[in-house]
């Protein structure tokens, strides 16, 4: 596996820590994303996420999602086709 082309979605959920710490020995870069205040606030999974990839010592990349003045049928397009209807977070896409 060429982990430098990979990244890993770390959050601060049990299960993504797991994987972390796994791949601890790959340096895998990590990336999260939410509001973009969600980073500033300690309880958040941003900021959790940022704190174990500093511990880690693995790159960390944020990218926020907060609303667009998209047009709904383009949200919700994102949404079936990214998010594959996994997950109730439509803000995100």
């Amino acid at each position: 596996v060429d982990w430098a082309r990979w990244r890993l979605a770390l959050s601060g959920g049990t299960d993504s820590r797991a994987i972390l710490q796994r791949l601890r020995d790959h340096r895998v870069e990590c990336v999260t994303w939410g509001l973009e205040a969600a980073p500033w606030d300690p309880e958040s999974d941003a900021a959790v996420a940022r704190r174990l990839a500093a511990r880690h010592g693995v790159g960390f990349t944020y990218f926020p999602t907060d609303l667009a003045s998209d047009a709904a049928g383009d949200v919700l397009a994102r949404f079936a086709h990214e998010g594959e209807g996994r997950v109730d977070h439509v803000y995100a896409y």
